[in-house]
Order: structure tokens, then C-alpha cells, then sequence
């Protein structure tokens, strides 16, 4: 566990740069530092789109609701946020709280071209136009798969078992190679790189409005709905690539950038070319919007390009202090209650939310999306975003937490997006 490094972990905090407080723009100024408590400080993330703008087609559930038991530890509330508890339970709540934000129906739902959290919309180097197509089917709940599967996640960096290592990074590179092939031979077939990337994008820079308000933007960030939203979205990432690859076992790497070993860019995503023939010599998680000073350099957890100009890098030793600081706070001193670590509630109706993202998002998380983009990039793209190492990125995300109790009522009740039909549909 990270946390048995961090106790042992001396911080100073003037020898390290905070993240600024929650803006408007994708790149901040810097505040006095404090320790958070209720609020969080972080950067507004701009998500980038698609890599295509096809009219490619995405299916969704039906809305599922989601509340939790009176008291669950993290980590298994975060499993609750992936959808263990449903509509049945609803009925045990105040009507008050009854009023979670609900999937839009895409076969008469409005998406628009997407704008917000785009700095330099003009200029942007990847398209907005995330909406899909009619289905014109009915949809249907899916239904977890009963084979007893277990499925071992992987560090990116670790090849200490150098066998075991190869083959799964190949599977890896061979499941995103068949979704990038979908984008030349089935543009529209849900499984492509590009349907999967438009996901994302339709439901983090304001493609949709909330059912029953359309002047309100449906965000996924922010707040709450972080947790599951990225939790189905990397499960049925994870199921799709091992349905193209025929291997039902798959499991994805995550980047493990909370402890020193794996805080640089996992080496697997960083050379152009490859050698297989199968691959047409071309690395398929290579991403060329990446920022290539910082490919040998340990990731900075604090950063902020506004403040912290080229060559202003620490040492490495220092900025392995530094980060394992972040992640203290953001496990522990920061995250002191369900709220303080999971987000504030956001309720159909609620405007976009704005400072209500929990400590990891708010923090860690949306540093390193800034760190790994291009910075000559109109928005810094692609800053980890709906690609290989954004993936691998926010999987390490969602497996961080210690202990915490989480009061039914307070919770009050969160809705399950958005993924079934993308994976079930050709299964």
C-alpha cells in the first residue's frame, strides 16, 4: 500500500508547489497553500474529444439509480459506486434527496458540439462533435458476467515478472491496435477508439443537458458522479479489449503513480514504433500530443504550469518527497469524511459543479492529466485524455482510499451510467 510509504515520509510544504484553486480555465494561478478540509483544490481539466469526428453510434442503459448502506468502509463504497446497489433501495430515502442525475435517452436527447472546459475552441487540435446516432432499440440492463473470473490488474511499470509482463502488455497493445483497425472498417461499431474516446466526451464538456432541465449541463466531473462514471467507463474498456482479443481473463495496467517506482510515464507508452509487423511498426498506445521534456522526469503531483516554468523542476528525490506528500493528503489529512474524498453531491437540477470535487480529483488526479499534455497545444492536448495512459491514469485513481464511513442519508443517491449496451450490444 502507498500509505505505509507516505507515514515514514517526511513533507515540508515550502519545499513543494500546491495545485491552485478550482478555476474556470484549464490553467490556474497559484493560492497560498492550506490544508484542504471540505474543500478542494485542483485544476479544471478541460477533456478532450474524440480522435474522430465520426458519426459514430453509442447505446446506453437504461437509468439506474444508486444509494449505499448506512455504513460502508472506501473501498467498498467504491464498489458500490460501480453499481452494487440500485433502484430498490430508494424507497428508504427522504423524498429530499431523491433526485440523482439520470442518463439521457440518446434516441431523443439532444448531444451539441461540446464547448465547455475548451480554453481555445477554435484552435482545439481534436473535434467536439461527440453525439451519436438513433439506435432505435430498446434498451436493456446488463447483467454481470457469472463465470467467476478473476482478473488481475496490472502495474504498468513492473516487469519484474518479465514473462508474465510481455504477454500482457502485448494483449494490451493488440486489444487498442483492433478498437484503432474499427476506426478504419467500422467507424460506427461502438467498440472503435473513436466511439469509446466520444463517451467521454459527450458527458464531460456539455454535450448533453439533465433530463427534466434542459438549461442544465450533465457533468461527470466535479463532484460526486466521479467515482462510477470512470469506474464503468474502465470496465467495459477493459471487457471490450477482451472481447476483441478473445482472452475473457483481460485485465488492464494502471499507471502507479502514488508510489516511487512508478512515478514516470510507464516506458511501455513512450517509444513511436514497434516491432511487430502486426502492429505495422507502430507503437498503438503511442500518443504524439504528449509534453517531451517530462517523459524521463518523475511526475510532479503539485503541478502547475502557470507557476512552475520550464526548468524549475526538482530533483528527483525531492520530487518523490513531494508527491508522496500529495498522496498523504489526499488519502488522509484531506479526505476525513465520504464528501471530503468522493465529492459533493450533485442533484438533477444542480448548475455545473464547480469546487466540489473530491481530494483525489481534485489533487493527484488532474495534476498528472496536466503534466502528461503538450503544452504548444491550444489546450494542452492531449493531457492523458480517453487514450492508452489516460486510461492506465484514472485506473490508478480509483483504486486509492483507506478507510472511511459513509452515512446512508448524507450520501443520499447517485445514478449508474451509461456503458452497458456499449459492451453488450455485440455480445
Amino acid at each position: 500500500m502507498p500509505s505505509s510509504l507516505l507515514l515514514s515520509t517526511t513533507f515540508t510544504t515550502s519545499s513543494c508547489t500546491p495545485t491552485s484553486t478550482f478555476t474556470n480555465t484549464p490553467f490556474i494561478t497559484q493560492p497560498s497553500f492550506k490544508t484542504r478540509t471540505k474543500q478542494a483544490y485542483g485544476f479544471r481539466v478541460s477533456c478532450k474529444a474524440s480522435p474522430e469526428d465520426n458519426e459514430n453510434q453509442l447505446i446506453l442503459p437504461e437509468t439506474q439509480k444508486l444509494i449505499l448502506p448506512d455504513n460502508v468502509d472506501r473501498r467498498k463504497l467504491l464498489v458500490g459506486l460501480g453499481g452494487l446497489y440500485t433502484a430498490s433501495n430508494i424507497a428508504s430515502l427522504p423524498s429530499a434527496l431523491a433526485n440523482p442525475i439520470e442518463t439521457p435517452d440518446i434516441d431523443s436527447a439532444k448531444c451539441d458540439e461540446v464547448t465547455s472546459g475548451i480554453r481555445d475552441y477554435p484552435n482545439a487540435v481534436r473535434p467536439r462533435l461527440c453525439r451519436p446516432p438513433k439506435t432505435g432499440k430498446a434498451v436493456k440492463n446488463y447483467e454481470l458476467p457469472k463465470d467467476g473470473a478473476v482478473r488481475m490488474r496490472w502495474a504498468a511499470h513492473d516487469n519484474s515478472d518479465e514473462k508474465t509482463y510481455k504477454e500482457n502488455v502485448e494483449k494490451y497493445k493488440l486489444g487498442i491496435h483492433l478498437m484503432r483497425e474499427l476506426d478504419k472498417t467500422n467507424p460506427k461499431h461502438p467498440h472503435s477508439f473513436s466511439q469509446q474516446a466520444k463517451i467521454h466526451c459527450a458527458y464531460c464538456n456539455g454535450g448533453y443537458t439533465q433530463v427534466g432541465f434542459p438549461e442544465k449541463i450533465l457533468q461527470i466531473h466535479n463532484s460526486w458522479l466521479f467515482f462510477p462514471f470512470h469506474r464503468w467507463y474502465l470496465y467495459f474498456y477493459e471487457r471490450i479489449i477482451g472481447k476483441l482479443i478473445g482472452d475473457d481473463t483481460f485485465a488492464l495496467p494502471y499507471w502507479n503513480w502514488d508510489n516511487p517506482p512508478g512515478m514516470t510515464i510507464p516506458e511501455i507508452f513512450i517509444p513511436e514504433k514497434d516491432d511487430s509487423a502486426e502492429f505495422k511498426n507502430k507503437n498503438p498506445i503511442f500518443d504524439k500530443y504528449r509534453d517531451a521534456s517530462h517523459l524521463p522526469q518523475v511526475v510532479n503531483l503539485f503541478f502547475n504550469p502557470s507557476s512552475q516554468p520550464k526548468g524549475s523542476e526538482q530533483d528527483r528525490k525531492r520530487q518523490i518527497s513531494c508527491n508522496l506528500g500529495m498522496v498523504y493528503r489526499d488519502l488522509i489529512s484531506n479526505a476525513t469524511d465520504w464528501e471530503g474524498f468522493c465529492g459533493g453531491k450533485y442533484a438533477a437540477g444542480d448548475g455545473e459543479p464547480v469546487g466540489l470535487q473530491g481530494s483525489v480529483e481534485g489533487n493527484s488526479h488532474t495534476a498528472v492529466h496536466v503534466w502528461v499534455g503538450d503544452p504548444t497545444q491550444p489546450n494542452g492536448e492531449d493531457m492523458a485524455n480517453f487514450y492508452s495512459a489516460g486510461n492506465i491514469h484514472h485506473k490508478n485513481s480509483l483504486v486509492l482510499g483507506t478507510t472511511i464511513v459513509v452515512p446512508k442519508v448524507a450520501m443520499g443517491l447517485l445514478s449508474v451510467h451509461f456503458f452497458h449496451l456499449v459492451f453488450s450490444k455485440t455480445l
